[in-house]
This record gives structure tokens, C-alpha cells and sequence, in this order.
């Protein structure tokens, strides 16, 4: 009886076992279904169970797997990552969770989230840990790439504003620390891209862009950093520099390297820079600091004449403290009403009377006094100012043009000038405020010229004929002033409807002194009246200057001979002035 009983159990205990097995192979193939990755260790670390997408994640067979122990899988990673910590953890019988860049034997890399945790108490035969790890390398791989592209410029790879002033604060923090660690911020700001874009399109300027920042980066030695700050301006840190004339050396590396010319579409491209230098010193607060004065030298690059490079002193500190100060008394000025019209007289050479006037705008400053135009048109035309001032300028003219030729009727009638900056000029709105403007105060268009600078009109050739067309539908008058500082080409006479050329005060004055700008006003005056133009002597101020140009049969004078700019009231009385000589 008890024989059979014992036969009947170790059945019972051999079907048991047989189903714990079976059941563990279920749960090991339900493993191989599962897209993380198990590892299943001993109390040393050595791997009893590894399913299918282990061996995938970690470039390994199964084989190789189920003979590995986690110090050689560890081994596989950098020193720092988590896999090297496993196996110190593996000994304190911890749990222990976070990440790992694990790299196979072809040498890619994947990143994995990891889990370990302890199945059976110390000391236990058989699994101790199960290891699951996910490979998130494509989450991670996303994630690198946002922060790179959070921190580097898209069109051109090279460091962005953030990155690049981020490096330029390190540097600083460099050289408080160290009297040698001295460095120099170059900003870079290409000359004339504009003409790029405009002419070939912002794909073709796109492409130099990307051409230049690779000719800046062979440049560069390894501590040295490049950016593009946006658009076409860029900015280079350049470590190890101590003095300004080494800044200076290396700025002109970067002129040559842009002197190649780049072949884009058929044709060559030349491009060229202005560079503003400034030194690292322990002496600047912080970043933004040393790129301002940077900024500081490179608009005096520009106004020296483009394609250069200046180092910053503390006195061009000074003159921006003081521009700045100029710009926000002008912005008050417009808004208070602080300029003023005056007029200069343009003397008929034939009758010795006024023929007209030339509105000029001067502004009565509250603490300078009279200010003249030379001194804050270039700011104006810099800031945009110069569009309400020159409207008001034309406004008021017009307006004093009626009031004079309603006093003081004749034939022919009083005429006035009025200057237009380049930057009004291109305005699509100047014919309409000037429609409204003769339309309000009732004067005829063919007693008002208007002066434009031979530049505005050759830089925007279609543009100004365009422009000038529809000026002329409106019956005013055409100047081309300081004739012969520009392109001195006189063909443009002939295809613009240009009714008066003025010659610069630059050739009248040296008549009397230099026989090349005699025979230079000479030359004008003929072309001129051979394309039935007539032509105004500008900077008249000696009788043999007036004898000369009256040879030369010059239609119109004015200048100091007769009289400077005056305000309405003086002007009042030369409306009916004539002039003996």
C-alpha cells in the first residue's frame, strides 16, 4: 500500500516539474515577443536568458549573450555611462534605474534606458537581477539634434547668437582669471549683400552665405569660434590674441579669404566685408559689452569706406554715446517741431533777378542753437527720420512758394527747390503726398523742381525712371544737383527727363585756381545745353567765379556772392531783388 502510494507521488512530483518547465519556456518565448530588452543574471552578473531584441540592441547573438557577464557588456560602453555602474551595483544588491550609450562591436552606438531589479533574495540559486532595457536612441538622436539646432545656425551649421555669446562670456571669465588668456571678438558685416539678393535672388545670396562661412571656418584654429549672428552678418572669437595689431593681422586673413570669387550660376561673385575688432580685457562686464563696442568699429569700418577694418577705441565709445544722444534730440525734434525752412535765392544770370529759391531745412535745437543739415541728414536718412522731415520740408516750401508768388505776381513765375533724399525718393508714396501738396495750396507743378543726387538715380535706374515719370505727369521740374561727384555719366541726361543740371559747388570753386575743373564745368555746360537742358551754377561766392560762368552762358547762379540760406522773413525781401555786377 504504501509502495503504491510512493509510486503515485513521484509521478505527481515528476508531471509538476515537467510543467514548471514547460511553463518557463512559455514565459522565456513570451519574453522573445517583447520589443524591450531582458536580461536575466545570477548573483555575478553572468547571463542565464536573453530574448531576441537584447541580442538586436546590444550586436550580439543569442550565443554570445548567454556566455557574457555584465562587466564585459559594461566594458563595451564609455567609462562614465551608466553600464560601467551596473556592475558595482550588481555587488551591493541594489535596484537601480537610468541611462546608458552602449556600443556594439561594428562601433554604433545606441542609447538605452535601463531597469535592474533583484529577483531572489542574496544567496538564491539561478536569476538574481532582471535587466530591461529600451533603446531610445531615436528620441535621444531628436532630442541632440533640437538642442544643436536650438544653439547653431540652420542655413550655415556654424554657432548661433546664443551659443556664440555663451562662448564669448566663458572667454571673458578666462581672462579675469589669467592675465594670458587674452582674446579678440571680430564682427563681420558683408558690404553691399543686398546688391546679391537683389540682383540673383536670396537663393544665390543663400549660397554664398554657406560658401563664406566654410572660408571663415578654414581660417579658424580648434579654440577658435565662428557664428553667424543673422542675415549677412557674422561674428569670430579668436583666442590667444593680446595685442591689436595681431587682431588686426588676422582681420585681414578673412579680407583675402573673401577676395576669391565665388562662381554662382554662370558668373563670378565677388564678395567683400567690413570688420569691427575688439579686445577681450578683464575690464568688460560681460558679453554684450564687448560685442557693442565690436559693433562700435565696425560702423566706423563702414563709414571709412566699406572693405575695412578698424580696431575699437574708447574714444569711438564717446561718439556713439553722443550719436545716440543726436538720434533721440532728433526723434524729439520731429515731434516738437524744431526745424525750420530756409531758403537760399537762385539768381537768373540772364535778368540779374530772383528766380526762385532753394528750400533748405536747418533745425533750431533748444541747447545747440542752429543746427546745420550736414550734421544730422546722414542720422536721418539712418533712422528714417528723414521722411517726415523731408515732407515737411516740401510742405512748407510749397506752401511759402504760394504765399510769395500770390504777393509778388510775374512771368515768369517764382519758382522753388526742394531737395529729396534718396531715401524719400524711394518711397512709392512721395507722388501721391506731392499730388496733395500742390493740390492743397493751389500751385502749378511747372514752378517746382525737385533734386535728386546722380547716385539715387543710377543705383535705381528703373526704379527713378519710373518715379520721374510720374513726376513729370504731374509737371514739376527735374534736377540732377552736385553734378559731376558721382558717375559723371551725362548718357543717363538723355534717357531721364531731366530739366536742370546744377554743378557742384566742388568745380565752381576751384574756376578761378585749377584749369582742369574749368574746362571740367565747361564740358558740362555744353553737353548739357546740347541736350536742351539748362544748368545752375552752384557755391558761387567771387565776382571772376559769376565772369566765367556767365562766358560759359550758365543759365542760373547761386552761392554765397549773392546770398546765404535766410530765413522766410529776410527771404521776403529778395523775391523781387535784382543783383548788378
Amino acid at each position: 500500500m504504501s509502495s503504491k502510494k510512493s509510486h503515485k507521488e513521484s509521478r505527481q512530483a515528476a508531471r509538476g516539474q515537467t510543467g514548471a518547465v514547460t511553463h518557463r519556456e512559455e514565459i522565456l518565448r513570451a519574453a522573445d515577443l517583447l520589443e524591450e530588452c531582458l536580461l536575466l543574471l545570477d548573483e555575478a552578473g553572468n547571463v542565464l536568458h536573453a530574448n531576441a531584441a537584447a541580442a538586436r540592441c546590444l550586436g550580439l547573438s543569442l550565443e554570445e549573450l548567454l556566455k557574457a557577464n555584465m562587466a564585459r557588456l559594461a566594458d563595451s560602453a564609455p567609462p562614465e555611462e551608466a553600464l560601467h555602474l551596473v556592475r558595482g551595483l550588481l555587488a551591493a544588491g541594489e535596484e537601480f534605474s537610468g541611462e546608458s550609450v552602449h556600443t556594439k562591436p561594428d562601433g554604433e552606438t545606441v542609447h538605452l534606458t535601463l531597469s535592474l531589479t533583484r529577483m531572489n533574495p542574496p544567496g538564491s540559486p539561478g536569476v538574481a537581477f532582471a535587466l530591461v532595457a529600451r533603446d531610445v536612441t531615436d528620441s535621444r538622436r531628436a532630442e541632440e539634434q533640437i538642442l544643436h539646432d536650438a544653439f547653431h545656425d540652420a542655413l550655415t551649421g556654424l554657432p548661433n547668437r546664443a551659443l556664440f555669446m555663451d562662448r564669448t562670456g566663458q572667454s571673458l571669465a578666462r581672462s579675469r582669471r589669467s592675465e594670458e588668456a587674452r582674446f579678440a571678438l571680430l564682427l563681420m558685416d558683408l558690404d553691399r549683400f543686398k546688391v546679391v539678393n537683389d540682383s540673383l535672388g536670396h537663393q544665390a545670396g543663400d549660397r554664398i552665405l554657406q560658401g563664406i562661412a566654410q572660408r571663415l571656418k578654414a581660417c579658424l584654429r580648434p579654440a577658435d569660434t565662428v557664428s553667424r549672428l543673422g542675415g549677412d552678418e557674422f561674428a569670430l572669437l579668436i583666442e590667444d590674441v593680446r595685442e591689436g595689431r595681431d587682431a588686426l593681422l588676422f582681420a585681414e586673413r578673412l579680407h583675402k579669404a573673401l577676395l576669391e570669387p565665388f562662381a554662382l550660376e554662370g558668373q563670378e561673385v565677388f564678395t567683400a566685408a567690413s570688420i569691427g575688432v575688439a579686445l577681450g580685457t578683464p575690464a568688460y562686464e560681460n558679453a554684450e559689452e564687448l560685442l557693442r563696442d565690436a559693433d562700435t568699429a565696425l560702423n566706423r569700418a563702414k563709414a571709412q569706406g566699406k572693405s575695412r577694418s578698424v580696431l575699437f577705441d574708447p574714444t569711438m565709445h564717446q561718439s556713439a554715446v553722443a550719436l545716440f544722444q543726436m538720434e533721440t534730440d532728433l526723434r524729439r525734434a520731429v515731434e516738437s517741431g524744431q526745424f525750420h525752412v530756409y531758403y537760399q535765392p537762385i539768381v537768373s544770370l540772364k535778368t540779374g533777378r530772383t528766380a526762385g529759391f532753394e528750400a533748405l531745412v536747418r533745425w533750431q535745437h533748444p541747447r545747440r542753437g542752429l543746427v546745420w543739415p550736414a550734421e544730422f541728414i546722414g542720422l536721418a536718412e539712418e533712422t528714417g527720420l528723414i521722411i517726415p522731415i523731408g515732407l515737411f520740408v516740401l510742405k512748407e516750401a510749397i506752401k511759402q512758394l504760394r504765399s510769395w508768388q500770390s504777393r509778388h505776381p510775374r512771368t515768369p513765375p517764382l519758382l522753388m527747390s526742394v531737395n529729396l533724399s534718396g531715401i524719400q525718393f524711394l518711397r512709392p508714396e512721395l507722388t501721391t503726398q506731392l499730388d496733395l501738396t500742390l493740390r492743397e495750396y493751389g500751385v502749378e507743378g511747372a514752378t517746382v523742381k525737385l533734386e535728386l543726387t546722380e547716385s539715387v538715380i543710377m543705383e535705381h535706374a528703373e526704379y527713378a525712371r519710373d518715379m520721374m515719370a510720374q513726376m513729370k505727369a504731374q509737371n514739376v521740374k527735374l534736377c540732377v544737383d552736385d553734378f559731376g561727384t558721382g558717375y559723371s555719366s551725362m548718357s543717363y541726361l538723355r534717357r531721364y527727363p531731366i530739366d536742370t543740371v546744377k554743378i557742384d559747388k566742388s568745380f565752381i570753386s576751384k574756376m578761378d585756381t585749377d584749369p582742369e575743373s574749368l574746362e571740367i564745368v565747361r564740358t558740362v555746360v555744353t553737353m548739357a545745353h546740347n541736350l536742351g537742358k539748362e544748368v545752375i551754377a552752384e557755391g558761387v561766392e567771387t565776382r571772376e567765379q559769376l565772369a566765367k560762368i556767365k562766358a560759359l552762358k550758365v543759365e542760373y547762379a547761386q552761392g554765397f556772392f549773392f546770398s546765404k540760406a535766410v530765413d522766410r522773413e529776410s527771404a521776403e525781401s529778395l523775391v523781387t531783388w535784382r543783383w548788378f555786377w
